[in-house]
């Protein structure tokens, strides 16, 4: 049985741990997930810019997307993408689970804290946009033979 990811990023002097959700967690999440990736895509298309130079290259396209969202939609899918996110505050993990804990962790620095979102919904669903995308590899897996006894 196939295990959760977890990974581990320093963004902007914050240390994150991310550890990737259950299954049917994440599924509840792919819809206004897969909505805000494919705006990205879009707006990356329209611009010209491939990300090729990091990840930080796509931000100003990132902001214009989180845009079109209500401030109460970008709050909730933002709690929703930290909630199997730790930071190290004060040299504790802490769990990203409040608002209280992101505000700790992240203060007022919006582009840190945007960067870690995008680094949760890197952890949990880029996996699954790359076997998805037109063109990629299937996301239902073949059918395996069966082995004689």
């Amino acid at each position: 049985m196939p295990g959760r990811k977890e990974e581990e990023r320093v963004i902007d002097g914050v240390e994150l741990k991310c550890v990737q959700f259950q299954g049917m967690e994440a599924l509840a999440m792919v819809p206004r997930v897969s909505l805000l990736a494919k705006w990205v895509v879009q707006q990356a298309k329209a611009s010209d810019v491939s990300g090729n130079d990091g990840p930080d290259s796509l931000l100003p396209l990132v902001f214009d997307v989180l845009t079109a969202l209500t401030g109460e939609e970008l709050q909730t899918l933002s709690r929703d993408l930290l909630s199997g996110t730790k930071a190290k505050d004060g040299g504790v993990w802490i769990d990203l689970k409040s608002d209280k804990a992101i505000d700790s962790a992240f203060g007022g620095d919006l582009p840190t804290l945007i960067k870690a979102v995008l680094f949760a919904a890197e952890v949990n669903f880029l996996r699954f946009f790359v076997a998805t995308r037109p063109g990629g590899p299937s996301p239902v897996a073949a059918p395996q033979e069966k082995r004689g006894d």
